[in-house]
């Protein structure tokens, strides 16, 4: 007989008399279930009931434990009201019709969750959460549009995590009614309850917001919230492969003009050039609105966007409370925002707002990764590098905040900026915090000057849903984005208060897969890996030369090449399966060595060589510092506690280091037919040189005399 079933075939109640009393509580479940949920009977009453009709006797202690094992039970759990909740904030229609109708399914019974009981759970709920948090750094990390970010995010979350929006638990329904045909506010008005549950919803959104976690907060939208309308896959304009060129000089100071007179003179016959006393004054400047006034105008007004506020799928409201209540984490926001815009002026000013000494929440938007990130080489250059690293004190400087929380220095975010730029590397090689490129900020500013954040070819790519920058828009390591990577270098390492050169990478982490040994690598490492996949997946016409500048730059600032590393050349290649230990100490030179026969492109003579001037220059002997051999005005600098700031002791060493600061400052293609490289920078005689250990050839490599005075084109220069 079916359990279930407590009616006998002639209509009667079965009372399951024939069947052991320890077995007549299954029989019996569905009768029990009935009066204690539906009829609402307390378990003495049902224990009395249960004898008077169904000859069943139990103390209520027994009907209590049973219903204990069966799961069942009035009360509507914690769990269970946060998942009704979330089904209704789900069901929430865009035309504003729902329902609170939900039902939970358990051991048998079905109850509905009261809404008065629920409305109440909410409001104590928003009123007992915890405010909402600026955290630095929120704002900063949406760097694209929404179509382009989400299309990049699409491949980081599965389709079944984002297929309908919010988990349902599988016991509990919600009844939703045909929408009303009328068009009157009353009908498409929310229920009281559903106003608070859409509240907390958002609530709960915002929040995930606020801390970052993005892919917990698309997993909680719905798949109309979540998608945006579909993009048109246009074909889009190619930038030009020229690269823009700024040049450093030093600031001109001049005679400012004499104040203009304040009274204007209407009459246009009594103006004249030559006359300034004619002349009409300068209208006074405007009031100027700081960029901290203006972020917090537009989260007020949304002026930025033709999506109303009440629309978006946050609290807006409550986003704006969170960032009044935070006048620090929005200057921070600020801050950056002022980086990323290599605006040195408001940068300053931010920073003598609070003499130097930058408040918790600046440091952790790490400001100097992200002007690292930010690369404008045809502007900027390395001025706001410079900038930062001498104008912040304390707990901010360089060498405080040199490694972010991620494991990455600012030197990794410069090589993670080169392959991003100008390779077609995938950036999760590099380091599997890299998940996208479009999660990597920076790639709307080209460090060669190419495009910024407003161009068009930039507006139309993020317009048309496309998260990262087309490999057909890029190009090799190139001049400018050599000068701006190799300057930037200068500035952290050329103060007294500079980090450790040597400090190990978080870059090509690996960990060994029979012994679990963290494999780290040292800078020069890190370098030899980056000069690596560029020849591998670099750009047509790759020739090394970006990364011959930045080897010999590092050097100069006494980046150590005999700095030993354990490295699994198969686990960072990504064949390490094995039952072997396959890592070994060596130094970059040997490094460089052996992954040279890993290659799985095809490389150039070009690249070949420039990969045989990497190794010759790691090997070559590093004589006995001779402190003020030369009379570099560098040395002055060299009163740090570290020590010796300047490597000076290698005449080779000088030589390439002179060449390729002529060859920064001199050349740049100025038509797509000309050469990468100026006819000045001859890498072949730099190849023998090294090779043969001839000082007098790279000498004249340096030098480059003229052809027909046989002078020299460089002017005398030391060692270092």
């Amino acid at each position: 007989m079916n359990p279930s079933n407590s009616l006998a075939n002639n209509g009667m109640v079965d009372k399951f008399l024939h069947i052991p009393y320890d077995k007549r509580w299954e029989y019996l479940k569905l009768v029990l279930i009935r009066m204690y949920i539906n009829e609402n009977n307390t378990f003495k009453r049902i224990s009395e009931r249960m004898k008077e009709e169904y000859s069943f006797t139990a103390y209520p202690d027994q009907y209590r434990a049973h219903f204990r094992r069966w799961g069942i039970k009035k009360s509507i759990t914690t769990k269970e009201k946060n998942a009704a909740i979330s089904v209704l904030g789900k069901r929430l229609r865009q035309d504003g019709i729902s329902t609170s109708d939900v039902t939970i399914s358990q051991g048998g019974s079905s109850k509905n969750v009261d809404k008065k009981q629920l409305k109440r759970y909410i409001n104590d709920t928003i009123r007992r959460s915890d405010p909402l948090i600026l955290h630095p750094g929120t704002f900063l990390r949406h760097n694209i549009p929404y179509a382009a970010r989400t299309h990049g995010l699409g491949e980081r979350v599965t389709s079944s995590t984002l297929s309908t929006g919010p988990h349902t638990l599988s016991y509990i329904t919600a009844k939703s009614p045909e929408a009303t045909t009328s068009g009157s506010r009353l009908d498409s008005a929310l229920s009281p309850t559903m106003q608070l549950v859409k509240r907390n919803v958002l609530l709960d959104r915002s929040r995930l917001f606020l801390e970052g976690r993005e892919q917990e907060l698309l997993a909680e939208l719905t798949v109309d919230e979540r998608d945006p309308p579909s993009s048109c896959r246009s074909i889009l304009e190619q930038p030009t492969q020229l690269c823009r060129w700024s040049i450093h000089h030093r600031q001109s100071f001049y005679e400012p003009l004499p104040p203009l007179p304040t009274e204007r003179n209407e009459s246009e016959d009594a103006f004249d050039n030559d006359d300034e006393s004619t002349w009409s004054a300068w209208r006074a400047n405007s009031p100027q609105r700081s960029i901290v006034a203006t972020i917090t105008q537009g989260l007020q007004e949304n002026p930025f966007s033709s999506i109303d506020a009440e629309d978006l799928p946050l609290a807006a409201d409550a986003i704006v409370k969170a960032v009044q209540k935070s006048p620090d984490g929005l200057k921070a926001e600020a801050f950056g925002f002022a980086i990323r815009l290599r605006n040195k002026d408001i940068m300053e000013q931010i920073i003598k707002s609070y003499g130097g000494e930058l408040p918790e929440a600046y440091p952790s938007i790490f400001p100097f990764h992200v002007t690292a990130r930010y690369l404008d080489g045809a502007k900027t250059c390395c001025l706001v590098m410079n900038t930062l690293v001498n104008i912040l004190h304390g707990a901010n400087t360089i060498n405080m905040r040199y490694v972010d929380d991620s494991g990455f220095t600012v030197l990794d975010t410069l090589l993670v900026s080169i392959l991003r730029s100008h390779s077609q590397l995938p950036l999760e090689i590099v380091c599997g915090k890299l998940i996208h490129p479009s999660q990597y900020s920076g790639q709307d500013v080209d460090p060669c000057g190419i495009w910024d954040a407003d161009s068009p070819c930039i507006r139309q790519l993020y317009a048309s849903g496309r998260p990262s920058i087309p490999n057909e828009w890029k190009h090799i390591f190139c001049h400018t984005s050599v000068q701006a990577v190799c300057h930037s270098i200068s500035a952290m390492f050329c103060v007294p208060w500079r980090p450790k050169i040597n400090t190990p990478s978080g870059l090509f982490i690996r960990r060994c897969s029979c012994c679990g040994l963290e494999l780290k690598l040292g800078p020069l490492h890190a370098l030899i890996l980056t000069a690596f996949f560029l020849a591998d997946k670099g750009m047509h016409g790759e020739n090394l030369f970006g990364m011959i500048c930045c080897l010999v730059c590092l050097i100069a600032y006494r980046a150590d090449p005999s700095f030993t590393a354990e490295v699994s050349i198969p686990e960072l290649l990504g064949h390490g399966l094995t039952d072997d230990c396959q890592h070994f100490a060596l130094i970059p030179a040997e490094l460089a060595s052996k992954v040279r026969s890993q290659r799985r492109g095809l490389w150039t003579d070009e690249v070949h060589r420039g990969w045989d001037i990497l190794i010759s220059i790691l090997q070559l002997d590093r004589q006995q510092d001779k402190f003020h051999d030369c009379d570099s005005p560098d040395h002055l600098m060299d009163r740090g506690e570290q020590g010796k700031i300047i490597y000076c002791a290698n005449p080779k060493h000088g030589h390439m280091w002179a060449a390729v600061q002529a060859e920064l400052l001199t050349y740049r293609r100025l038509s797509k037919n000309d050469n990468w490289l100026s006819p000045n920078f001859n890498t072949e005689k730099l190849q023998k040189g090294l090779e043969d250990n001839d000082e007098e050839l790279l000498r004249e490599f340096a030098q480059n005399p003229d052809g027909k005075t046989g002078e020299s084109k460089l002017q005398e220069y030391s060692n270092c």
